[in-house]
């Protein structure tokens, strides 16, 4: 059962090999987390600024969020992902030590 990844862009000014940019470095994530069943990256532009949401849904957990802006969509983008995968570690982490008790 693969993972869903959905990419958001909220405006039309984002080059075109973003979104298969995006997807391809979120479908790998399902390795630090088999339970994710879900991924979603909304891109949206504030004057020169590009602000990226990462929401990552975990079955039975509540949803990671990870919010980044930078003045390029790649660089918040690649912000945001540092992010979300460290989230994803630290609940790995906690998730396998609660597992072993």
């Amino acid at each position: 059962d693969s993972m869903k990844t959905e990419v958001a862009l909220l405006h039309r000014d984002y080059p075109s090999n973003l979104r298969q940019y995006v997807e391809e470095r979120l479908n790998p994530l399902t390795k630090f987390n088999e339970r994710m069943t879900a991924v979603r990256a909304v891109f949206d532009r504030q004057h020169n600024n590009h602000k990226v949401e990462l929401i990552a849904s975990i079955g039975g957990r509540p949803p990671v969020v990870v919010e980044t802006t930078a003045g390029t969509p790649q660089v918040a983008f690649r912000q945001a992902l540092d992010g979300l995968v460290k989230s994803l570690k630290r609940n790995r982490t906690k998730f396998l030590d609660a597992k072993h008790q």
